[in-house]
């Protein structure tokens, strides 16, 4: 008993050993470097200085919103107006006049109307992916960023009506000859379907 009495006790002190002294394995340099700038959130301060150099980006999303928007008023406008038309003839039981301004103008209008909503809704995800990398560059949330950007956009300011109206009577001219160009592409497929139901002396 007295002879493993040593080898126990050496055992003992060689696992201690062991177990007192961690063992640090080395993270290779480059990882821990990016896992370190991972972690580094943006300043304020840096914040606005890397916002402010979109500048150009950003004035090219403000002139993209406000064509969009100018455009989506003014379809608004003329599809209220097509829809009071139909409105008059139903009360006055034109029925033949109201079917044809249904297929016709309303239906012209309404087409109008989509393609200039889609419009805005491309502008929308341009300002999207711009607030996104920032919010990357950054290392800080996507609700962060957007407050700063909105501050520097004119066009995420609202607008009173004088300045809404001067804004649709700048743009019309272009968005006249728009819906113009739409009205009678779809004037002459509303003609066609038209004298097509007629030849078969009832519905298409």
């Amino acid at each position: 008993m007295s002879a493993r009495q040593p080898a126990a006790r050496a055992v003992r002190d060689s696992a201690a050993t062991l177990w007192s002294v961690p063992t640090m394995v080395d993270e290779p340099k480059g990882r821990a470097a990016a896992i370190r700038s991972r972690s580094k959130i943006a300043t304020p301060r840096k914040a606005e200085r890397l916002i402010a150099t979109k500048r150009k980006e950003l004035a090219t999303l403000d002139d993209e919103f406000f064509g969009e928007v100018v455009g989506v008023a003014q379809a608004i406008d003329e599809l209220r107006k097509a829809l009071n038309q139909l409105s008059a003839a139903l009360d006055a039981r034109h029925f033949e006049k109201a079917s044809s301004l249904g297929y016709g103008k309303v239906a012209e209008e309404f087409v109008f109307l989509q393609r200039t909503l889609g419009g805005l809704q491309g502008a929308c995800l341009h300002k999207e992916k711009l607030v996104s990398d920032l919010a990357f560059a950054l290392r800080c949330p996507y609700e962060d960023v957007l407050p700063k950007v909105d501050a520097l956009l004119e066009s995420a300011r609202p607008l009173d009506r004088k300045q809404r109206i001067a804004n649709r009577k700048k743009a019309a001219p272009q968005i006249r000859a728009a819906v113009e160009a739409l009205s009678q592409k779809f004037g002459k497929d509303a003609g066609v379907g038209i004298d097509r139901t007629r030849r078969r002396g009832g519905r298409a």
